[in-house]
């Protein structure tokens, strides 16, 4: 007996200690440690970003750190006081007296440590949660990522040239800075703007040029730093620069924006070239017409920022145009992005709006398609011309690198030479547009690593080539979560070649650049559905298939929608049209309990009770002309025991017919699904082989496009039927999801986000919605 009390007291003491021990873990393991330089940015020091003019800046950064610190070292002090009062108890030998005192300093030292945990906890907020009150946000006005940084970010600098921290700068280079609101020009001044070499303790003079109020280049007077030397500059943005409205871009409490590199003794005389481009050269592709058009140079450019229009006919840097008559420039935007290094041209057309609800713009082509045969593709020849700089000096008048060296275009290694140094190519464009959205593939560092160098760049991989303008501070940030007062970052992109399911596609990898983290910093990183593809699709973010429709904003493919039941109501007896016509449907034959999970919400399980869903007829659910059907099926039996008119058949996935009349998606023998369309020359539509298959997710489109019937399985097209003509014939008959035609057959199965539209979806439209409906 007395043994098995002193295991009991043995077992009961190593219990508690390793809670303690558990305690303490946890505590010294709270916040990752990143470490390590990988980007020579050290040198530069972590005090260039939005800094107050005061002196006391340092003050807060000083007494969080003296804090911390303190706090740790205190939290040590109880971990060693704990795994002591262990050794005692452990030791005691059966001692009551020993057991009392190794008690009594293990409580003390807990609280201690829970006291530390706390006053930790308090630090925490004051510092970060209630830092703009307390200390000022330094974000310089009205950044549009709050927290997320200070001028150059979340702030008020878009980009700037050279880049933070960059070594081996030439003497002879160009600063180029960008902000996010347009400037008054006025307020672009030697007072405002000061380039210093501060290795010699000297100020360069300077003029600048800006053609659209918005992107400056300051040209300084003389090469900057000296032949003998390495030298260090200091550029300040200081406070008293104005947007267009007159505001203080910098806010009222006198911030301003600093940075750093270093200036090489080298002079640069190698010219820019052109290196990619996008669509492709008279590759055989015909590319959709909402495409934009993309260039990417050597190293960074200055010229490639411009707009075309009626009104503003004088940016002829960059020419886009069709190849038709007198090859006049078309109208749009240029835009330079990826640190100058990227530019992009938007059509000024303007076609829909993208999933995310943002404009999308296209070439136009109906005057082109005016003589195409009907059904023919209509697709037509565009051209680009960049032209280079004939004229050295500042300002330029065509496309040089920073050290205004001309471009290269002949990559002959001299720039400038003629009209054989511009470059130029053509490419074909189709009367169609791509509407698949991209995804993330990859992103580095993965979520709750630790360890992460102190400057390395955050990395995000797409599935496809990227629109590099929408790839900014606006759409990816890096946030902090320890104790900084913000810290500066850019976003520069790569083209590579990926791996995906075993194809390499040519994808668009986003740099979160930023300055050097302190150590003991958490981050949080962000990336927003407001990027765009090639196309102008929105990013569709989702972790894995299962988790779509959470997170990020779904494209949402609602022209000619006029019905809409995605079953999310759980509950009830009704289940509520999305589409705004107002065909709610009720629960007939059907209970409670048929309700079901999904890995999207909620379904409708049609368990043998002869139930279906029951949508009162209207006349928006009746078609003169193009239409389609969209659903998720899964039957809970093997298909293959259903007969074509036997008993348990299952009929009708999506009906509005009667014999006859109107349209039905349903059940055919041998797991198959029939589009019945009755008035047409075609009345039905049967897929090539068996597509339903027990206890498994099948997506369902049906589509006349007024010349073809077409069944969509699974994003794919399965079956088709050409010269489709004529005019479904129409009854009054309600809509029934799930319904039978005699009401004595039982559906085995569940159906899920039932949509009809008045018109046909595109093939891509249909991949599109099985992206963003994936069900499991």
């Amino acid at each position: 007996m007395l043994e098995s009390v002193k295991i009991f007291l043995s077992k009961r003491r190593i219990a508690i200690l390793s809670i303690y021990f558990l305690i303490a873990i946890l505590f010294l393991l709270a916040v990752p440690v990143f470490a390590a330089d990988s980007f020579n940015l050290d040198e530069t020091g972590t005090g260039l970003g939005l800094t107050p003019v005061a002196e006391d800046f340092s003050i807060r950064q000083t007494v969080i750190n003296i804090v911390k610190y303190l706090i740790g070292f205190i939290g040590i002090a109880a971990i060693v006081m704990i795994l002591y009062g262990g050794v005692r108890w452990m030791t005691a030998g059966g001692s009551v007296d020993k057991v009392a005192k190794a008690k009594k300093t293990i409580i003390n030292a807990a609280i201690g440590l829970m006291i530390c945990i706390l006053s930790y906890a308090i630090v925490y907020f004051v510092a970060f949660q209630l830092g703009d009150e307390v200390f000022g946000d330094g974000s310089g006005g009205d950044g549009t990522a709050p927290y997320y940084s200070g001028g150059l970010g979340g702030g008020a600098i878009a980009s700037h040239y050279p880049p933070r921290g960059a070594v081996g700068v030439p003497r002879n280079i160009n600063i180029v800075v960008t902000f996010r609101d347009l400037i008054n020009p006025g307020s672009i001044t030697a007072d405002t703007v000061e380039i210093r070499n501060n290795t010699q303790d000297s100020v360069n003079t300077w003029t600048n040029s800006t053609t659209d109020n918005r992107t400056f280049v300051f040209f300084p007077d003389n090469d900057l730093g000296s032949d003998a030397e390495d030298n260090i500059y200091i550029v300040t943005l200081k406070n008293g620069i104005e947007n267009s409205e007159g505001d203080l871009i910098f806010g009222n409490l006198g911030y301003e924006y600093t940075w750093q590199f270093t200036v090489s003794i080298e002079i640069d005389v190698t010219p820019p070239t052109v290196v990619g481009i996008y669509p492709a050269d008279n590759d055989g592709t015909a590319y959709p017409r909402n495409t934009i058009v993309q260039m990417v140079f050597s190293e960074p450019v200055i010229g490639s920022t411009g707009t075309f229009t009626i009104q503003e006919p004088n940016f002829t840097n960059i020419q886009v145009y069709a190849v038709w008559g007198v090859n006049e420039g078309l109208y749009g935007t240029f835009v330079a992005s990826n640190n100058y290094r990227t530019t992009e041209f938007i059509p000024a057309a303007v076609c829909g709006e993208n999933g995310c609800g943002d404009v999308m713009h296209c070439f136009l082509m109906d005057s082109m398609c005016t003589d195409i045969p009907d059904g023919e593709d209509c697709i037509h020849e565009h051209g680009v011309r960049i032209k280079t700089d004939l004229t050295p000096g500042f300002p330029f008048e065509g496309i040089v690198d920073m050290a205004g060296n001309p471009l290269d275009g002949d990559e002959d290694g001299t720039g400038g030479e003629g009209t054989e140094d511009d470059k130029t190519w053509s490419f074909d464009l189709i009367d169609e547009l791509d509407l698949t959205p991209p995804q993330i593939i990859e992103k580095s560092p993965g979520a709750f690593e630790n360890s992460v160098p102190l400057n390395k760049p955050v990395k995000v991989t797409f599935s496809e080539l990227m629109m590099s303008s929408t790839l900014n501070a606006d759409n990816l940030a890096i946030g902090i979560f320890g104790l900084e007062d913000g810290i500066p970052y850019w976003v520069t992109s790569d083209i590579a070649e990926v791996d995906i399911d075993g194809d390499l596609i040519e994808t668009t990898i986003a740099n979160i650049n930023h300055d050097v983290f302190s150590s003991f910093t958490v981050h949080e990183n962000r990336v927003l559905s407001s990027c765009q593809d090639i196309n102008q699709n929105c990013l569709l973010i989702i972790e894995d298939r299962s988790a779509q429709g959470r997170g990020f904003i779904a494209p949402q493919l609602l022209e000619g929608l006029v019905g809409h039941w995605n079953f999310d109501e759980g509950a009830g007896m009704t289940v509520a049209d999305l589409s705004g016509t107002g065909n709610d449907g009720t629960l007939y034959r059907l209970q409670e309990d048929d309700w079901v999970t999904n890995s999207t919400g909620s379904a409708i399980d049609y368990d043998g009770d002869k139930g279906y869903v029951n949508v009162l007829h209207d006349e928006s659910l009746m078609f003169d002309g193009p239409f389609s059907v969209s659903l998720w099926v899964k039957l809970t039996t093997d298909p293959l025991s259903y007969k074509n008119g036997q008993p348990n058949w299952v009929p009708q996935f999506v009906s509005k017919s009667s014999w006859g009349a109107d349209f039905r998606v349903r059940f055919w023998t041998g797991g198959k699904i029939a589009f019945a369309t009755y008035g047409l020359s075609n009345s039905s539509l049967t897929t090539k082989n068996q597509v339903l298959f027990q206890d498994k997710y099948v997506h369902v489109v049906a589509v006349w496009d007024g010349v073809s019937k077409l069944i969509y399985i699974d994003g794919e097209e399965n079956a088709r039927f050409d010269g489709v003509t004529g005019q479904l014939a129409h009854l009054d008959h309600n809509l029934g999801i799930g319904a039978n035609r005699f009401g004595s057959e039982s559906f085995l199965g569940l159906i899920d986000n039932v949509r009809i539209y008045n018109r046909a979806l595109t093939p891509q439209e249909v991949g599109l919605l099985y992206d963003i409906e994936f069900v499991e």
